[in-house]
């Protein structure tokens, strides 16, 4: 069963915690495929931090706690990706240092993210809502 098609039955049962995980992952992917401009000004404070503790996590906590509920080509995207933050040089995670994004490395992952959101099918889970994002924007 697809993502697409098991997400309806977290929504019908209420297993709500499921269907944040599935949305943080998708916002997380968003975030990553951003361009560095945009992402340079999206973040307050050390931006590898943030990213790292905050958007990373969240795909980590999907693959570990969804990723049987996943097609094996999602969870191939989610893996490079994750590798791809792995191969990251020491300039490209500089505590403090805004231009990372603006670095080889996060062209990388800004690809790889594109990729993931399109094996996600992101674009029929923004258009279902089921979170009601866009009443909280």
């Amino acid at each position: 069963m697809r993502l697409t098609e098991v997400v309806w039955e977290w929504y019908y049962y209420g297993e709500t915690e499921k269907v944040v995980t599935l949305y943080s992952l998708g916002n997380a992917l968003v975030f990553f495929s951003l361009s560095a401009q945009v992402q340079k000004h999206s973040v307050c404070g050390c931006p590898f931090c943030e990213v790292w503790y905050e958007q990373c996590s969240d795909v980590i906590k999907f693959v570990e706690t969804l990723g049987s509920f996943s097609s094996p080509e999602l969870l191939t995207a989610l893996n490079q990706l994750t590798n791809a933050f792995d191969d990251l040089s020491d300039e490209e995670c500089e505590c403090g240092s805004f231009d990372i994004f603006f670095l080889s490395g996060w062209e990388k992952i800004r690809t790889l993210s594109k990729a993931a959101l399109e094996k996600l099918e992101w674009d029929l889970f923004l258009e279902w809502d089921l979170l009601d994002q866009k009443k909280n924007n």
